[in-house]
């Protein structure tokens, strides 16, 4: 049978929050952290005249890329763990599973439970090491 529409997920609740949460925090975390950084790395060159080169631009490629990963796999994983999760919960007439919450919750969504807190740590290693590139750059003379 077909799965459900993803507009009946997020309005069901329960699981769907998981899909809610993720696809605000990738916007939020994702994009605008990306913004973010890029902008200090922009300050630094132009504003301040500092050039990002050496063991900082190392640091920096493995900020930018540790933080991306992280983030995405976090809220991505998120946002797929809550839409099949949620889609189980609707009733088998509009293309769910009927199951239970409890039910979605113990054979699926716990599943998710550790990889997603490991790509949250990915995610704080990547600002970790890009607040040491920050702080390098920044203490240049």
């Amino acid at each position: 049978m077909d799965k459900a529409s993803v507009s009946m997920v997020m309005v069901a609740g329960s699981a769907g929050t998981w899909f809610t949460v993720g696809y605000i925090l990738y916007i939020v975390v994702g994009v605008l952290g990306n913004a973010a950084i890029g902008l200090v790395y922009q300050h630094f060159e132009t504003v301040e005249g500092k050039v990002v080169s050496g063991i900082t631009n190392a640091l920096a490629w493995l900020q930018l890329i540790l933080f991306n990963f992280g983030v995405m796999a976090a809220t991505w994983s998120l946002m797929i763990a809550g839409y099949f999760g949620e889609a189980d919960l609707l009733p088998p007439a509009v293309g769910g599973k009927g199951m239970t919450a409890g039910q979605v919750h113990v054979l699926f969504l716990s599943k998710f439970i550790d990889p997603v807190g490991a790509f949250v740590i990915i995610t704080v290693l990547g600002v970790i090491i890009g607040a040491i590139a920050f702080l390098s750059i920044y203490l240049k003379d």
